[in-house]
């Protein structure tokens, strides 16, 4: 499938690059039929074909950066497959090498980061994968060529929220209503692209993503991950839920439940009856020298 999408991506690429004037004069014609005005007409021509063109050069220069995007591809897929499968060991690992006084502060870490980790991951891969199968399954149905190639793109930019897809059905639409003259189907698939974009940045991933955290609700996971996603792009998807975790270990750490067995406080409180005891016992010697004497 993969390797079916991009040489779709490599075919369209290509064909936008020789047929440019084609396009543009098709474009021409079809904005005829709806647009009345000369200037009107002349933005809109301009625009769209600008579009086209940019469309074209940017799959372009994902041809030419295609290592790159391979090789980090496969070290994140890799990292994620070790981090999933080797969590125990490196769990045991962290933790041989936690000093006791901090015991308390890195259980409710791993509780809380872990748990935030493997909600938005398991949420972002779901919610992903069922995006890319609807456009799929809109782009055989409205007979949309490139229809794999969309789906792959759509996976892909779907990482950022409420934008994502925007690059995808809003070009299609407008590709069903100026070369197709379908309105009903680009109001159709527009409707659509829009209802997939709000459900799942507002409700599927962070329902997702709550429900595989456990300690987390629905509210914190769409903030972690909307606004990590925001500040940090796609690292965000992962550094918006990590931080997240962590303000609520320190949190859990200063103001939850505390475990006397394992607190500073015990500790004090030991030193100080051992130095108590010390000192008590130094003065029972003294009153026995001098009662000696």
């Amino acid at each position: 499938t993969v390797g079916y999408g991009w040489h779709e991506m490599s075919r369209y690429s290509s064909d936008v690059e020789q047929r440019r004037e084609q396009i543009i004069d098709g474009i021409s014609r079809s904005l005829s039929d709806y647009v009345r005005v000369e200037n009107t007409r002349t933005a809109l021509k301009s625009a769209f074909g600008e579009a086209v063109v940019r469309s074209g050069e940017a799959i372009a220069e994902v041809r030419k950066r295609s290592a790159l995007l391979l090789v980090s591809a496969t070290i994140f897929f890799f990292t994620l497959f070790y981090v999933l499968t080797e969590r125990v060991r490196l769990a045991a690992y962290i933790k041989l090498r936690v000093p006791g006084d901090f015991m308390p502060f890195y259980e409710r870490l791993g509780e809380n980061v872990g748990g935030a980790l493997r909600g938005a991951l398991f949420a972002v891969m779901i919610d992903q994968t069922l995006k890319a199968v609807v456009i799929l399954l809109m782009n055989f149905f409205f007979g949309v060529p490139l229809a794999v190639a969309l789906a792959l793109v759509v996976f892909l930019v779907g990482f950022f929220p409420l934008l994502g897809e925007w690059a995808v059905y809003i070009p299609v639409s407008v590709y069903l209503l100026i070369f197709r003259h379908e309105p009903g189907a680009a109001a159709a698939y527009l409707l659509i692209g829009l209802l997939i974009t709000t459900l799942s940045t507002l409700v599927v991933r962070p329902k997702l993503a709550a429900h595989t955290a456990e300690r987390f609700n629905f509210y914190w996971m769409l903030v972690g991950l909307v606004a990590g996603v925001y500040a940090f792009g796609i690292p965000g998807i992962v550094l918006g839920p990590a931080i997240l975790g962590f303000a609520k270990a320190i949190m859990d750490t200063l103001v939850g439940d505390v475990k006397y067995e394992t607190s500073l406080l015990k500790e004090e409180r030991t030193q100080q009856a051992e130095e108590a005891k010390e000192e008590s016992g130094e003065t029972m010697i003294e009153e026995t020298v001098d009662t000696r004497g």
